[in-house]
């Protein structure tokens, strides 16, 4: 998934043990509920390339210098991330939530119910705004 940074972080990543492998540019939690992105791969993070008919897989795509399950993770910023229920209209501030299952995060919405809160909607005066996409400020 590629994301757009909309206000880059203030402060460098931060090194989270994964349970799983997990690619860059992914939503996380921590098991005290700390919202996070991935700034970049586990270190035995892979991905593939396609060549015309071909696929290429298992190309080492992880961070550099981790451990297998170390990753890179932001906890402050705003980025363009898929949000589901969020549309061209949805107000600056509103409340964006996690949807959590088995300690992962399956995806984001403006749903309260049981999910964890997420960040919040931050636009910037230039965003294009998209159904489905939000500026997500990340852990406020």
């Amino acid at each position: 998934m590629a994301l757009s940074t909309v206000f880059s972080p203030a402060k460098p990543a931060e090194v989270w043990v994964s349970a799983t492998t997990v690619g860059p540019d992914v939503p996380v939690i921590s098991p005290s509920d700390q919202p996070g992105l991935t700034s970049t791969g586990t270190g035995d993070f892979t991905s593939s390339e396609n060549f015309g008919p071909y696929t290429l897989s298992g190309i080492p795509n992880g961070s550099v210098g981790f451990a297998a399950k170390e990753v890179g993770v932001y906890v402050d910023g705003t980025f363009a991330l898929p949000v589901t229920g969020g549309l061209t209209t949805t107000a600056q501030n509103v409340v964006v939530y996690a949807v959590v299952a088995a300690g992962a995060i399956t995806s984001l919405t403006l749903t309260v119910g049981t999910n964890k809160v997420y960040g919040k909607v931050n636009y910037s005066k230039d965003f294009i705004r998209v159904a489905g996409t939000l500026p997500v400020q990340i852990g406020v």
